[in-house]
């Protein structure tokens, strides 16, 4: 009789013929008393994605597995919802195609957690930044608060993406319908913890298991400064929805959240300063650190480029 699958690994790609290959390896040197299975969903890449998905799974034992070309792009959001749909097991782990797993440990610490404690819904752990241009490498959470393992909801709706790396996050598949924030959302990760939120408690394992690359081709890499404001923009509605989807359990925190956004907004075009509907909701806090921000970098612009005389 077959094992019943207890995680799903949940791995989208788009154009990651140079890193897919480390992603699957990542995967396959697991070490676990349960079984697995790997989901690949390639959002019709360009590349030679699939052919080096065919290589690896070929030239690997790997038992479950299920890979998917799309036959034409659906985008970020609707490939990691169809992947997310695509998942049978009771828990879901997350490597995208340009990351990679470093620890063959890591599956089995973070779902013997998760077992023993039915009232977390999800664990993640530090993980690494690594540049790939230039070859510079710093570890991913640097907040003070998670790495005195505190992870309240404070910490989940301040930092949204940045509270770990996606390929950290390891979290039950009880998710039964994706609301329509999550749907339209830019940030799946802010969206995804929201979500989770109203499900349990986050925790947080203090050791370095795997690798988040940066590099030109990722998803907020070399953004100009309008698409840039369209994602602070995505944060604030996916913050409002959030708000009202969990009725308004997280007001405070929320409300701060956004007038963070908004001074973001403003640091990056401060003609945004006249918009009223981001006026009445900055904190005067938010605000004047966002003039501070604006001043400065008004004052360090070359000479040739100001308009003083």
């Amino acid at each position: 009789m077959e094992k019943e699958i207890l995680v799903s690994i949940c791995m989208i790609t788009y154009g990651h013929e140079q890193f897919i290959t480390e992603a699957i390896l990542g995967v396959a040197m697991q070490q676990c008393n349960f079984e697995w299975e790997l989901i690949i969903a390639d959002d019709h890449s360009p590349d030679q994605t699939e052919e080096q998905v065919e290589i690896a799974l070929r030239n690997l034992n790997i038992k479950n597995v299920n890979y998917t070309k799309h036959s034409k792009n659906k985008g970020m959001m609707d490939n990691f919802i169809w992947a997310l749909d695509q998942c049978k097991g009771k828990y879901i782990a997350l490597c995208e195609g340009d990351d990679y797993w470093s620890n063959p440990l890591k599956l089995q610490k973070q779902i013997d957690f998760l077992e023993a404690h039915p009232d977390y819904v999800m664990s993640f752990h530090q993980g690494s930044n690594y540049y790939q241009e230039s070859k510079r490498v710093e570890d991913f959470i640097t907040d003070t608060q998670v790495l005195k393992e505190i992870t309240t909801p404070d910490e989940v709706i301040r930092l949204g993406g940045n509270l770990c790396p996606t390929n950290a996050m390891v979290f039950r598949n009880n998710v039964i319908e994706y609301p329509n924030f999550f749907l339209q959302a830019k940030s799946g990760d802010r969206a995804l913890c929201l979500l989770l939120l109203e499900k349990g408690k986050f925790h947080f394992l203090n050791k370095n298991m795997c690798v988040y690359r940066v590099h030109e081709g990722g998803v907020s890499r070399g953004l100009s400064k309008q698409k840039i404001i369209a994602f602070k923009e995505s944060n604030i509605e996916v913050l409002n929805a959030f708000n009202s989807y969990s009725n308004y359990k997280y007001q405070y925190q929320i409300k701060r959240e956004i007038s963070s956004q908004i001074r973001n907004i403003f640091i990056c075009d401060p003609h945004y300063l006249f918009k009223t509907k981001y006026l009445n909701r900055v904190n005067i806090k938010h605000f004047a650190l966002s003039l501070t921000r604006i001043f400065i970098n008004t004052c360090s612009l070359p000479l040739s480029k100001t308009n003083s005389f």
